[in-house]
Order: C-alpha cells, then structure tokens, then sequence
C-alpha cells in the first residue's frame, strides 16, 4: 500500500477501529485483499500500557485524517457522528489497564 510502512492483512470485509474511546467501522474496498494501512508505528503490548500511564492525549484533528486516508484507499469509513451508512454487529473499545 503506498505510503505505509504497516498493514494489517487477512482482515475480514468489515472491521471495526477504535480512537480515543470512539468506533470507526471499516467496510474494506475489494481491491485491498483483505488489507488495511494502519500507519508508522506499532506499539509492543508495553508501549500501549505505558500510553496510559503517561498520560498521552489524543492528536487533534488525526481521526479525520486516517479516516480520509482510508477513503482515499477507498475503504467506505463510518466515522463518529455520521450516519447514513450502517454495518452489522456492536463494538466495544479494548480495555486499556
């Protein structure tokens, strides 16, 4: 995928992304194979639980961003607050402790 050093693959056709508490569903374009850039950096199970401790805010105005990237992949994004487009099941944020 251009312009992304990581990707998730072998993803299902619908998938659900969490930022600050707040659920993004992902209906994945067909040419993707399964496969969706996720970004720069993966944190090791560590890195997220230091997250927490550190008390590290969210970056303003990054949720609309991804969600645009991923558009421009042609993914069809459910951000916060749209509607219009709904995709099956309930999700609920990992728990972070």
């Amino acid at each position: 995928m251009p312009g992304a050093s990581f990707a998730e693959t072998n993803l299902a056709p619908q998938i659900v992304a969490f930022y600050d508490g707040q659920v993004v569903r992902i209906i994945l374009s067909k040419l993707s194979a399964g496969q969706l850039a996720i970004g720069q950096v993966i944190l090791s199970k560590t890195g997220q639980e230091l997250t927490g401790v550190c008390g590290c805010a969210p970056q303003e105005g990054f949720l609309e961003y991804i969600v645009e990237r991923w558009r421009g992949f042609g993914h069809e994004v459910v951000a916060p607050g749209e509607t219009g487009k709904e995709t099956t099941g309930s999700a609920q944020p990992p728990e972070t402790g």
